[in-house]
């Protein structure tokens, strides 16, 4: 397996963990929930090639520390009606599948990789209010994208220049309503002094058992303290409980699951049939290279109860056990055992 380290110094590596990003872009750019075949985005968008960026599909260079960098999106709305666009840079945020481009995000774990702190807008050449662009049918406007980088970083920042439109509106009695959305996100790529990507800033942490359609997991995050793209680590993986069993094992897809620098990422692994879930310290091991790498976490008796209450019986046919009954039962033979003694010492001696 190729280590971490190495997607440094493989320039194919960097390249294909480049191209996945921007593929994650381009299916990220037209989000449709209940899809009406009649609700079609009337919005183009067109980055203009300049001489920083050598591509008009994402923005990608090596600014400097406090010198401005403008770039031009023109929005048409192709459309015989006005429309609105909200324009906005978001910050990437890995997922399990894939990357996000969101406006707020309390996964970033270093503020100052956040985009939107270096990225203003203009729109024609005057702010927009509310990051809202209006646009009457057949006209175009020009959205001004300065990048200024304060502070000395190393690594890289990632994000986005997101243009969205709402083409369409449901209305749900039963549940929650949905809008249907068009979105276009230009991917923002900063470079910034080089830096080596470590297996050992990655770390795990907000450990919880969950029951999702029938099933239980172990969900957990990953905290990746790199300050560059990376894959999270490891090739198999191994959960014990409290009593020294194994409750979850089996292996992890290499070079998959793409980090963000500096994002905590949620993941999960799936418990084994019959696992015993008790309260106490438990042992997460990811396995690497051979190597392990274990992490300590505990759950409380209150969360093994909670969680009973959630559980389905058929539920992977998880077991769970309290310790309260199990101190109960042993109280309970304390008890029966020193009535015992006491009836036999009393037979014994009316006896005699």
């Amino acid at each position: 397996m190729k280590s971490i380290s190495n997607i440094q110094t493989h320039s194919l590596n960097r390249v294909c963990l480049l191209l996945i990003i921007s593929l994650l872009a381009i299916t990220f750019s037209t989000i449709q929930s209940f899809a009406d075949e009649q609700s079609i985005s009337t919005l183009k968008t067109e980055l203009k090639a300049n001489d920083i960026s050598n591509t008009t599909e994402d923005i990608q260079f090596s600014p400097k520390v406090g010198e401005d960098y403008t770039f031009t999106v023109t929005a048409t709305n192709f459309g015989s009606e006005p429309i609105d666009v909200s324009v906005f840079p978001s910050i990437a945020v890995s997922t399990s599948v894939s990357i996000d481009y969101v406006k707020k995000t309390d996964n970033l774990l270093n503020e100052d990789y956040d985009l939107t702190n270096y990225v203003s807008l203009t729109a024609s050449n005057e702010e927009f209010e509310d990051g809202i662009i209006k646009l009457e049918a057949n006209e175009s406007k020009d959205v001004q994208i300065t990048i200024n980088v304060n502070k000395e970083l190393n690594g890289e920042v990632i994000g986005g220049i997101n243009f969205s439109q709402v083409i369409g509106y449901q209305e749900n009695e039963d549940s929650v309503n949905v809008q249907q959305v068009y979105q276009k996100v230009f991917v923002v790529r900063l470079k910034m002094h080089e830096a080596t990507s470590d297996s050992k800033a990655q770390s795990y942490g907000d450990f919880e058992f969950n029951n999702t359609q029938n099933k239980t997991s172990l969900t957990y995050y990953n905290y990746n303290n790199n300050s560059l793209v990376s894959y999270a680590e490891g090739e198999a993986y191994k959960v014990i409980n409290p009593d020294n069993k194994v409750i979850a094992e089996g292996e992890l897809e290499k070079d998959t699951v793409v980090l963000t620098p500096y994002t905590k990422t949620q993941l999960s692994v799936p418990l084994l049939d019959g696992a015993e879930l008790v309260s106490g310290d438990y042992q997460f091991i990811i396995i690497n290279d051979k190597k392990e790498k274990v992490t300590t976490f505990n759950y409380s008796e209150d969360k093994v109860e909670e969680l009973a209450k959630k559980l389905d019986s058929s539920s992977n046919s998880i077991v769970l056990k309290s310790q309260n009954n199990v101190w109960l039962i042993i109280a309970l033979i304390g008890v029966s055992a020193m009535f015992i003694f006491t009836i036999a010492k009393s037979y014994l001696k009316n006896k005699a």
